[in-house]
């Protein structure tokens, strides 16, 4: 949201997340080298508030989180990996709230993951 005075446009609330965590499965099939999967689970965040109309500060959230990826083994221990992710962490009585509705918000975020692995 926007607060717009006679000056220009500040945004009412900013939030950053500061730390995730997560717990879940994968479930897909493998063909050959390739390990192509759907994920999903629980969810926990950090997230940082900055909010002129109220409180500011750090908020914990739980939530969920679900996507979706592929692994690719290059030998019989080495692999590497992509997955895509959509995390949303639901809102609390003492998160910022949209003016308009006077409802709680939640928070919603997607990450791109790049990774090298092991296996034993």
């Amino acid at each position: 949201l926007l607060f717009c005075a006679a000056i220009g446009c500040e945004p009412i609330t900013k939030a950053r997340v500061k730390s995730t965590t997560t717990i879940g499965t994968r479930l897909g099939f493998v063909q050959k080298r390739f390990f192509l999967y759907a994920t999903g689970g629980g969810a926990y965040a950090n997230i940082e508030i900055d909010d002129i109309f109220r409180d500011s500060g750090n908020q914990h959230q739980w939530g969920y989180f679900f996507g979706a990826g592929v692994d690719i083994a290059v030998n019989d221990t080495v692999f590497v990996g992509f997955e895509l992710r959509h995390t949303e962490v639901q809102a609390s009585d003492n998160m910022p709230y949209l003016l308009a509705e006077r409802r709680p918000t939640a928070t919603a975020f997607q990450t791109m993951q790049i990774r090298v692995g092991v296996r034993f």
